[in-house]
């Protein structure tokens, strides 16, 4: 785990003056050794506490502060957790048993589950087994890439509406993903359909409808074709 792999409630924190406000204390130390290390943005891969700030904050700053809203690190949380769970991005992680980190698929997180332990004072980012609460999973960490690409920065521009056509293809691409990650595991086609209008606004339903049934055949899912809702 790194070093600093931990996020400050801003609010618990905060004087008039914000963060800075804590003075010389230990929280202002750790401020400045944090800010000596240089960028986290830069890093390659990100631990846990820089990808719950991205998702917060969508921009690099919000990656190389230790500070992060509380209620926002919470929703960046359930993102992260929801993103995992349906293979759309990819964590790794090491074992005590495996120090080498290997990638984790979407069905790990099934039983795991991303979460902030909280000491009164920093919140922890922790993945720990469900059933057990263990952790199990050691230095948890994901591209930087793959996250600002499926979190994209809040100063990006706006892209061009696709056509018609290119929403039916984006989601039969992205269906087919869901699919193939989980074949076994259907979701409820109802379910999946709001997702898809937020993700594809303008979609028509029987464009969706179309991609669906594609999918399926792109991806030879047999149980996609009568889903309900999961166990």
């Amino acid at each position: 785990m790194s070093e600093f792999d931990f996020l400050l409630p801003r609010r618990r924190h905060a004087g008039a003056g914000g963060i800075e406000a804590t003075g010389s204390g230990a929280l202002a130390y750790l401020e400045e050794r944090h800010a000596a290390l240089g960028s986290a943005y830069e890093d390659l891969h990100w631990p846990l506490s820089s990808v719950l700030k991205w998702i917060a904050g969508r921009a690099p700053e919000a990656v190389d502060r230790l500070s992060i809203d509380e209620d926002a690190a919470k929703d960046a949380v359930v993102q992260l957790q929801a993103a995992l769970e349906r293979g759309e991005i990819t964590a790794t992680a090491s074992t005590a048993v495996d120090p080498i980190p290997r990638p984790l698929p979407p069905n790990t997180w099934g039983r795991y589950q991303v979460c902030l332990a909280d000491n009164g004072h920093l919140l922890w980012p922790r993945v720990l087994h469900d059933p057990t609460e263990r952790e199990d999973l050691l230095n948890v960490q994901l591209t930087r890439a793959d996250v600002i690409q499926h979190w994209p920065s809040a100063e990006a521009p706006e892209a061009v509406p696709p056509s018609t056509a290119g929403k039916e293809a984006a989601c039969r691409a992205w269906l087919a993903q869901l699919m193939r990650h989980e074949p076994d595991r259907p979701r409820a086609k109802e379910e999946v359909w709001t997702e898809a209008l937020r993700r594809f606004p303008g979609l028509a339903k029987r464009a969706f409808d179309r991609a669906w049934s594609r999918g399926i055949e792109d991806t030879q899912a047999a149980r996609w074709r009568s889903p309900g809702r999961r166990s």
